[in-house]
């Protein structure tokens, strides 16, 4: 081996052992879609969407899922955001049902819940949800609710400011961006 090619050969370990050092910063979303761009069918009464979601819990502790309904699958309450001139707009939201489950679903540390989100929103009068009229296509994110690092739904103590538990911060219940076209 020449001089050249031990330089090289040194050159390649010392980027090599820069690289393993850097330290790697986890993705904050703990709510991935599973695709970057969705179609919605779109009609004069109504927008519909299906956006599948994982919700991978990177925390340390078991997440409850309190449901937006209380029958299986436990679909939890998630709304649909859409960014209009560079603010989150909530443009959906389901009609849930918010009766109190005391054992609703829980994600351990580690694990991987999917959702499949239907999306159906009305654009006549008198019907729930809405979704407002104009142009569907933009950029979109979800926001789920309702997800507490300790549940205490019985027993709160008396300076709970949430009387079912301690909620996951807000910044952690929205997923990454995706596109929805028309």
């Amino acid at each position: 081996m020449g001089l050249r090619d031990t330089l090289f050969a040194i050159g390649l370990s010392a980027a090599i052992s820069c690289t393993a050092a850097v330290p790697i910063v986890p993705d904050s979303h703990l709510i991935r879609t599973e695709a970057q761009v969705y179609r919605a069918s779109v009609a004069e009464s109504a927008v519909t969407l299906t956006v599948v979601a994982r919700f991978i819990n990177t925390t340390p502790d078991t997440l409850v899922l309190h449901p937006c309904r209380q029958h299986p699958p436990y679909p939890l309450a998630v709304s649909l955001e859409r960014s209009e001139g560079g603010v989150w707009r909530n443009v959906w939201s389901p009609v849930c049902t918010r009766a109190l489950m005391l054992k609703p679903p829980r994600l351990p540390p580690g694990q991987t819940r999917t959702d499949t989100v239907r999306i159906k929103g009305f654009r006549m009068p008198n019907t729930a949800p809405q979704f407002p009229k104009g142009p569907v296509a933009g950029l979109y994110r979800l926001a789920y609710t309702s997800v507490y690092r300790v549940w205490y739904p019985l027993n709160p103590p008396r300076d709970a400011r949430d009387r079912m538990g301690e909620p996951l911060a807000d910044s952690l219940l929205v997923s990454n961006t995706f596109r929805v076209t028309e």
